[in-house]
Order: structure tokens, then C-alpha cells, then sequence
């Protein structure tokens, strides 16, 4: 009885903590709609703080700063809404006009051909994406080898063969892509820079000599970390060490 009346309460405090978030979501839209984006900010900040994220949370709180032109804070939740819609046009055009609010030019270097096609095809779904579609391919496989086996029509039997034989190399080849894709997701690890303006040195430590400066809303590549110090990468190619308090990981 006790377990019950607990998860009946549990049930009910549940939705009543999502009426708390929609009313604060909305009011927070009420704010932003009357041009009061400080308080739009505070009331997200209120429903991010409890744990609660969402592509709408992320990409309303990004509008709201880049309307208060707070440039690594909008940047960092249009990428926080990326991850979760990749695809999203409105989301990657107005990340690009925060972007052109920043200091910093740096640029791209090109990834070679090959290396295009591969990350194209890996980047259709995640690993976890990937994990299903191999599922669902081996259980093909198991049928088409059940039809073979038990079949008696010995051109079905050679179809079953076929398909069996083909599934497996598709299998082999997902697991590939898989395995890359999570390589990828693990050590691909993306910040922002939160500092107006932060020094990256040659070693991590304050007495190494200054390789380059970068400033807020710059988004670097995590390689790793020392103590309150981390690698950086940028898409030029340029690395170096800089203070973790500096930046904010995605």
C-alpha cells in the first residue's frame, strides 16, 4: 500500500512540476514576445536549471541572448539546438548571424575526398542508429538462413543463399560505420569560448609563451586536459592550451 500511495505521488508531483516548466516556458515566451529578454532568459534559465532540455528550450534561450547580443551565450544554445535538429534551417541561419558577431576569423582547412564520403555516409544516422539498423540486418540474415535450411525449392534456397551472404557483408560494413561514428562522437568535444578574450599558450601553464588569442563565441575542439587547463584545436589547425573556466563544453 505504502509503494502504491509513493508512486502515486510521485505520479502526481511529476505532473505538477510539468505544469510549473509549461507555465514558466510560456511566460518566458510572453517576455521574449514583449521584448523583455532579460526575464525570458530567467525564466528558461529556471526550467534548464531543474534538468529539462529540449530543442525549443535551447533554441528560444539562444534568440533571447542574441537579442540581449550576449554572443557566447547564443551561440552555445544554437549549438546545444543543433544537437538535438541538425537539419534545423532557421537554427543554422541564425547561428550564423550570431557567428558573424565574433572576433575571431579562422579559417577552415578542407577534409580531403575520401574522408568527405565517409563522414557523409557515418553522418546519415548516430551509433546508436547504426547499433538498430545491425539488429534488424541480423535478424534478416537469420531468416533468409532458416528459409535456406529449412526450404526444400532449391531456388529458393540459392535466393536465401544470396541474401544471407549479401546481408552479411552489409552487416560487416554497418558495424564499420558504426564503430567510426562512436569514435567520433567520443572524441569529437566541442566548447565555446566564454571569455571576451582568452590567451591560449604552448604548455598548460601560465609562464609557456603565448601562441595566439581567441575570443568569446568561438567554438574550439577539445583534445584534452590538464588539470584547469585544456588542449584546443581549431579548424585552421592551430592548437594550444588554454584555462578550462574560459569555456563552456557543449
Amino acid at each position: 500500500m505504502i509503494r502504491i500511495v509513493t508512486f502515486i505521488f510521485l505520479v502526481f508531483n511529476g505532473f505538477i512540476q510539468a505544469q510549473d516548466h509549461l507555465r514558466e516556458f510560456q511566460d518566458g515566451n510572453a517576455h521574449y514576445n514583449n521584448g523583455e529578454y532579460l526575464e525570458a532568459i530567467d525564466e528558461y534559465n529556471r526550467i534548464l536549471n531543474d534538468g529539462l532540455h529540449s530543442f525549443e528550450l535551447y533554441f528560444n534561450l539562444a534568440n533571447a541572448h542574441y537579442k540581449q547580443n550576449n554572443i557566447a551565450e547564443s551561440i552555445y544554445f544554437y549549438e546545444k539546438a543543433l544537437q538535438l535538429d541538425g537539419d534545423n534551417k532557421e537554427v543554422l541561419s541564425n547561428l550564423s548571424f550570431a557567428q558573424q558577431m565574433t572576433i575571431d576569423d579562422i579559417d577552415v582547412i578542407p577534409n580531403s575526398g575520401v574522408k568527405n564520403i565517409l563522414n557523409g555516409l557515418v553522418s546519415v544516422m548516430d551509433s546508436d542508429g547504426w547499433g538498430v539498423l545491425i539488429v534488424i540486418l541480423i535478424w534478416l540474415t537469420v531468416l533468409f538462413l532458416l528459409v535456406y535450411f529449412f526450404s526444400r525449392n532449391t531456388k529458393t534456397k540459392r535466393v536465401s543463399f544470396i541474401f544471407s551472404f549479401i546481408l552479411s557483408g552489409v552487416i560487416l560494413l554497418s558495424f564499420m560505420m558504426g564503430f567510426y561514428a562512436k569514435s567520433i562522437e567520443n572524441n569529437n568535444v566541442y566548447a565555446i569560448v566564454f571569455d571576451e578574450e582568452v590567451q591560449v599558450k604552448e604548455e598548460p601553464n601560465l609562464r609557456s609563451s603565448l601562441r595566439f588569442k581567441l575570443h568569446e563565441g568561438t567554438k574550439i575542439l577539445l583534445l584534452d586536459a590538464v588539470g584547469e587547463w585544456n588542449k584546443i584545436k581549431l579548424t585552421n589547425g592551430q592548437s594550444g592550451w588554454l584555462k578550462s573556466g574560459s569555456i563552456k563544453i557543449l
